[in-house]
C-alpha cells in the first residue's frame, strides 16, 4: 500500500504523522513540545524508516530517523545551525 509521511503544527509544538491511503487513516509518530518538525522523507531502501528535520525556536537545526517498526523510537544523526534533509535523485 501506499503510506504518506506529513508534520503538523500543534497547540504546543509539532507532530510527524505517517498516512495509509488505502485504510485513509493516520498515525501520530513523533510528537515533540516547543520545536518544530519538517521536511520528513522515507529512507531508500528502508520500507520503515523515515528521516526528518527538528528545529529549536533559537534556530538549530537537528536532522533524526524513526523506524516505525521498533516502536517509533527516534534518534538523532546530525546537527547544525541549518541542517536539511535532501535525498539523492534516482538514477
Amino acid at each position: 500500500g501506499t503510506t504518506l509521511a506529513f508534520t503538523s503544527r500543534e497547540r504546543n509544538g509539532s507532530a510527524l504523522h505517517t498516512f495509509d491511503v488505502a485504510r485513509n487513516t493516520a498515525r501520530a509518530v513523533v510528537q515533540v513540545s516547543g520545536d518544530e518538525l519538517g521536511s520528513p522523507q522515507w529512507v531508500p531502501g528502508a520500507d520503515d524508516s523515515l528521516v526528518y528535520t527538528r528545529q529549536t525556536r533559537g534556530g538549530n537545526s537537528t536532522i533524526w530517523m524513526v523506524t516505525l517498526a521498533e516502536g517509533a523510537n527516534a534518534r538523532q544523526i546530525a546537527s547544525g545551525h541549518h541542517a536539511s534533509v535532501f535525498l539523492r535523485p534516482r538514477a
